[in-house]
């Protein structure tokens, strides 16, 4: 499955997601995004900053398409922020389609939870 499909059918499908991207942890580019999503390569940088150091996303937030997401988690493997925001990484050889089912289900969790 491309990138793109992920962000088409996985995440725009659930109808639960309506803007969404998704991008490598160097942060250079952008592997796949849905219509009308913008992130700055600034925001992408400070995000993935947080993966090392999340104290600057735990005071400042979360920026993308130039929106503030308030940071709920942060440490050196994911990144929670109110608005079911969710960046996740899975480990090499892990199936994307085994990562994906775990990032949804926490998400549905976290909706339920009102986040």
């Amino acid at each position: 499955m491309s990138w793109q499909s992920y962000v088409d059918n996985s995440l725009l499908g659930s109808s639960h997601i309506d803007k969404c991207a998704i991008f490598p942890k160097e942060g250079y580019n952008i592997w796949a995004m849905s219509l009308g999503f913008k992130a700055t390569p600034d925001e992408i940088q400070s995000i993935l900053k947080g993966f090392s150091d999340a104290s600057f996303l735990n005071s400042n937030g979360i920026y993308l398409d130039g929106q503030k997401y308030l940071v709920v988690t942060a440490n050196e493997r994911t990144i929670y922020g109110r608005k079911a925001l969710i960046s996740a990484q899975s480990p090499e050889g892990v199936e994307q389609e085994k990562a994906t089912a775990t990032v949804e289900g926490l998400r549905d969790y976290l909706i339920g939870m009102g986040y």
